[in-house]
């Protein structure tokens, strides 16, 4: 073995004890040209060999797993385009009423929950809030919570929301009557869409004023009526659907028998399942 060939050996080795052991890394300087290059195609071949890129950064989480048994544990990660758009949604939405829960998906929405209300906000890149029916209906379809679902355009300084029920969606069947159709809904900016939506499905109420002057002390009977007959009056003229605008619009007229009820369930000794009879109620005069 002649002294080129040693050398070339010795700095090989060296570098083998620096990859395998983190040892310094040798110098060439000592070798000629020819070794010098002869080295160097070794060295980058013992490199790649182990795949190692001196210049690459560390591999993330996913890179690692990618393609193995284990790759499918890791959550789904929104779009990287979505996530600043989602979080601004999720502020102006938070910022509208604090009684409303709102929470950021993993699968690129905002949940905007009060109570039994539950509306999605799902960002669409574009500057016009619209889907077609199919679409909305296999959003719909998706959660059978989901009330509302609202299209929000990114690609508008406002974020100009549409929001949409299933009754949008969905074929209904009309009967005549003396009320006007309803309205489509107004395309409007974000946080106006969702208090409008609050107006209508969770209003807030303000203090009750009494008609008729003071009322005769113990005379709770009266008082009742007259609450239920404001609260009854007011909610049957909000625009609701479906069940719900038929229960308080039959309920119009039926104040006194709707206070007896509440008055007997809630009674001393009383088994009635005032939920359970206030349904059955509301559907017999509906």
């Amino acid at each position: 073995m002649n002294s080129h060939s040693d050398a070339v050996d010795a700095v090989l080795a060296a570098f083998s004890d620096h990859l395998e052991h983190g040892a310094s890394r040798p110098t060439l300087d000592h070798l000629d040209r020819r070794d010098r290059q002869l080295v160097e195609d070794l060295m980058r071949l013992m490199e790649t060999g182990r795949w190692i890129d001196p210049s690459a950064s560390a591999p993330s989480l996913e890179a690692l797993l990618a393609g193995t048994e284990f790759a499918e544990s890791l959550p789904p990660a929104p779009s990287t385009s979505k996530v600043p758009v989602l979080h601004r949604m999720q502020k102006l939405l938070a910022d509208v009423d604090p009684r409303v829960e709102v929470n950021v998906h993993d699968d690129g929405f905002v949940s905007f929950g009060y109570l039994d209300l539950l509306a999605r906000f799902h960002p669409l890149d574009t500057d016009d809030p619209w889907l077609a029916g199919d679409a909305l209906r296999a959003m719909f379809d998706a959660d059978s919570y989901v009330d509302l679902v609202a299209l929000v355009a990114t690609q508008t300084d406002e974020l100009l929301a549409r929001v949409v029920s299933r009754y949008d969606v969905d074929p209904t069947i009309s009967t005549a009557s003396n009320r006007p159709a309803r309205p489509p809904r107004p395309v409007l900016p974000l946080a106006l869409a969702a208090r409008s939506i609050l107006e209508v499905s969770a209003p807030e109420w303000g203090e009750f004023g009494l008609n008729g002057g003071a009322l005769p002390v113990g005379d709770v009977a009266e008082l009742g009526a007259q609450i239920a007959t404001q609260v009854v009056a007011e909610e049957a003229k909000r625009r609701y659907q479906g069940d719900k605008a038929l229960a308080y619009r039959g309920l119009v007229g039926h104040e006194q028998r709707l206070v007896k009820l509440i008055s007997t369930a809630t009674g001393r000794g009383s088994s009635i399942d005032l939920a359970a009879a206030i349904d059955r109620f509301a559907r017999q005069v509906a």
